[in-house]
């Protein structure tokens, strides 16, 4: 039985941030879903169960220290 690479959570406002990021990631192995700050990362964090979450601290709205709180 074959493992299923770890999950990878990329949280940023910076869209080419985040793309760069989940490209060396998927590229290292992991499998990558990114999300662009909302409260909804929380329902999507939930779902995903990922192995970890990379997140940027000054995002418009709800900062990456509101969003660990809600998490």
């Amino acid at each position: 039985m074959i493992a299923a690479p770890p999950r990878l959570v990329i949280v940023d406002d910076d869209v080419a941030l985040r793309t760069v990021f989940a490209k060396v990631l998927t590229r290292a192995g992991y499998e990558v879903s990114t999300a662009t700050g909302n409260p909804d990362v929380v329902a999507m964090v939930d779902e995903q169960a990922p192995a970890a979450v990379l997140m940027d601290n000054h995002m418009p709205g709800t900062s990456g220290l509101d969003l660990i709180t809600l998490l």
